[in-house]
């Protein structure tokens, strides 16, 4: 092939796709006929693409301010601002690929030389928060459940990534942890989608909590257990031993003695003896337990108006 036809052939791909060649060839990687470009999945009916460069997963910047719905310009200004400033690392949060129209194997030749800058998943993550508006905050959480998909279809089984919290500090997660697979868009990590939700709609309520709070349980408590709870139940729920303490999912700070629960699990015995046992020591300690079933966190609004209602605050009526 002739230069000037090989030059027709890598621009009928566009302006992203014509860099992939010399892409694939610097990191070895052996793509398919796309050019290594797979399909993600749907985000506000758009379809998302990545690239897998170097074994990574990697969005363009040009594509990540369509899925923003942000102007490119924006973006590049964002992301030269936080490279600078370090919070943004060359070769683990981004790729700086530079590619020669003319003869993309020789670097010496400067002639139409372009550069393209390819955020990877962990980049994506790490830059997505620094983005207000809903639309940042809904494709975070969307890139959290596929996350999610992807570790329970065995697709990533090892290795680590890490988030950052609203404060911009590195917060650790194993892959395939399933204690802590949902991510919220200041980077706290919780146990069920459920509960992060319930934290998401308790931070716009400004409602402070602690969640996964320990409770512990007084000596009284442990000898009622043991002596007159009926053993059957206990046994269910794998108490054979009574605890000192039990964990409840949102400790309430602005109201005494208040708990939310999350009770997420269904057609479950084990789940229902154990609810049913954390209910009882709820009573025993005057505790206020306000229960949150699975099917009311299919919807925000619902979920807000249910949760004052609940909470007796303004704005559930």
């Amino acid at each position: 092939m002739s230069k000037r036809s090989k030059q027709r052939s890598l621009q009928q791909f566009g302006t992203l796709d014509r860099f992939l060649t010399p892409i694939v060839e610097r990191f070895s990687y052996k793509p398919d006929k796309d050019f290594a470009r797979y399909f993600f999945g749907l985000f506000n009916e758009q379809k998302i693409y990545y690239y897998a460069i170097n074994g990574e997963m990697c969005f363009t910047l040009r594509e990540f301010a369509k899925y923003l719905v942000v102007n490119i310009k924006t973006v590049q200004n964002k992301f030269s601002v936080k490279s600078n400033e370090g919070f943004l690392l060359e070769k683990v949060h981004y790729f700086m690929i530079t590619a020669s129209e003319n003869n993309p194997e020789n670097r010496e030749d400067l002639r139409g030389v372009k550069t393209s800058i390819y955020l990877t998943f962990l980049g994506v993550w790490k830059l997505l928060p620094t983005f207000r508006g809903e639309i940042p905050s809904q494709l975070y959480d969307w890139f959290g459940e596929k996350l999610y998909k992807l570790m329970k279809s065995n697709k990533l089984t090892s290795g680590e990534f890490f988030f950052t919290n609203h404060v911009g500090n590195l917060v650790h997660q194993v892959i395939g942890d399933r204690k802590r697979c949902f991510v919220d868009e200041r980077g706290y990590m919780y146990s069920s989608k459920g509960e992060m939700l319930i934290a998401k709609t308790l931070r716009q309520i400004n409602i402070d909590f602690q969640y996964n709070a320990p409770i512990n349980l007084p000596i009284w408590l442990i000898n009622k257990l043991s002596k007159d709870y009926p053993k059957e139940i206990l046994l269910k729920a794998g108490w054979i031993n009574i605890p000192y303490y039990i964990t409840s999912d949102f400790l309430l700070r602005i109201l005494p003695k208040t708990v939310i629960e999350y009770w997420g699990m269904e057609d479950s015995s084990s789940y229902n003896a154990k609810r049913e046992i954390k209910e009882f020591i709820y009573h025993e300690l005057e505790v206020k337990c306000i229960s949150i079933e699975p099917h009311e966190d299919h919807n925000l609004p619902i979920l807000k108006k249910n949760l004052l209602i609940k909470l007796q605050l303004k704005g559930g009526n």
